[in-house]
């Protein structure tokens, strides 16, 4: 050991702070990795809740898009039954059956989309708006039956068509008649003894001139309970149609028991048409007054209109519920980033301290060395 170390007065002997450089260096080194750690930590974690939040909104927010379209697709079946009841032709209702089946198939493919996203809140409200779908297809099944029987149209049809056609029969063989009554009155009218007969076929033009009005008055109501839309207006009509079918065959048997023999053709034809008249005419009653449509349309304001608001109901609820939930999720993100972000920048703060403490130290140290050897050195010289 060199004996001048231990002087006083040696410019070699060492000071006290000479022995805490060394610790405080690691002391503070110590703490800016402990700092740094944390800083990394926090950035991780905030990393993490910001990763997760945005998956978790991104679920959401498919959840929601799926639901809109499902009751934008319901919207559009609704108006598809509409549609479907107002349409006249075949090829329009298939038209509409068509959309109707789509929708259908649309909706279907979304429950089961929904159903692998959803979560149990979710699910328990999901089940409320299958149950509501299903009595709105156990409805809207019913009225495309009714649509497509579309009774009024066919009574149309029939009333147009062989309706027609016996009307024209029956109104051919009074005419007919009713020139033959003229040819002989034509020919009696010369005749002085005459008068009695010409009287005679006068009463019988009469006679076959109140039948031809009726059926004309037969066919015009006819038409008319093809217009009207209330029962109680085609009940009425169908009545008026018994009472002057009546009036009709009143004429027709007065004819038979005045005519001649030889008219007997010519009224047993119009009896024929007036029979197969009277059948159609009593069919055409049948599918007016049943009126699958106006039936169709009916169950499509009650039932159907019922099950669609209760289901839609519970898509507006999801959506509602849906809504709230991704506020709140965005709220719990923003709070837990604003916590985070906090963490980190307090870590920062506190490790930009440690690292200006950490040097103070040391250039307090440095300059208490270099006063110190400065002292030494010219207490030496």
């Amino acid at each position: 050991m060199n004996p001048h170390d231990s002087l006083p007065g040696s410019p070699l002997s060492r000071p006290q702070g000479y022995e805490l450089r060394p610790r405080l260096l690691a002391a503070f080194l110590g703490m800016g990795f402990v700092i740094l750690a944390a800083s990394v930590f926090a950035a991780l974690i905030l990393r993490s809740v910001d990763l997760g939040s945005k998956q978790m909104l991104e679920d959401l927010s498919a959840r929601v898009a799926i639901v809109s379209k499902m009751r934008q697709e319901f919207l559009l079946l609704r108006v598809a039954e509409k549609n479907l009841i107002i349409e006249d032709t075949q090829e329009g209702m298939e038209v509409f059956e068509k959309r109707i089946a789509n929708s259908e198939s649309q909706i279907d493919r979304m429950l089961e989309d929904f159903h692998g996203k959803a979560n149990e809140e979710e699910r328990a409200r999901l089940a409320e708006f299958e149950s509501g779908l299903k009595d709105f297809r156990l409805s809207l099944k019913e009225v495309m039956a009714l649509s497509r029987e579309h009774s009024l149209s066919r009574a149309a049809e029939l009333s147009r068509g062989k309706g027609r056609e016996e009307f024209q029969r029956g109104r051919e063989a009074l005419i007919g008649l009713i020139e033959r009554y003229r040819e002989r009155i034509a020919k009696s009218a010369g005749d002085p003894a005459g008068s009695e007969r010409v009287n005679y076929l006068t009463q019988l033009i009469a006679t076959a001139r109140d039948a031809l009005e009726g059926m004309h008055d037969l066919q015009y109501l006819e038409q008319a309970i093809l217009t009207v839309f209330s029962g109680a207006e085609r009940a009425a009509i169908s009545d008026r149609l018994e009472s002057q079918e009546v009036r009709v065959r009143g004429f027709l048997d007065s004819l038979r028991q005045r005519c001649e023999e030889s008219d007997r053709m010519e009224l047993a034809a119009f009896g024929a048409a007036l029979d197969e008249w009277s059948k159609t005419n009593d069919e055409v009653c049948r599918l007016a007054r049943e009126d699958s449509k106006a039936k169709a349309m009916a169950l499509s304001t009650t039932a159907v209109r019922d099950a669609y608001l209760r289901s839609s109901a519970t898509l507006d609820r999801i959506m509602q519920e849906s809504d709230r939930s991704m506020s709140e999720m965005r709220a719990a993100q923003e709070k837990a980033l604003t916590a985070s972000r906090g963490l980190l920048i307090g870590l920062a703060a506190a490790g930009l301290l440690v690292v200006s403490m950490a040097a103070w130290v040391v250039v307090s140290l440095l300059m208490r060395e270099f006063r110190t050897a400065g002292e030494l050195l010219m207490r030496g010289v």
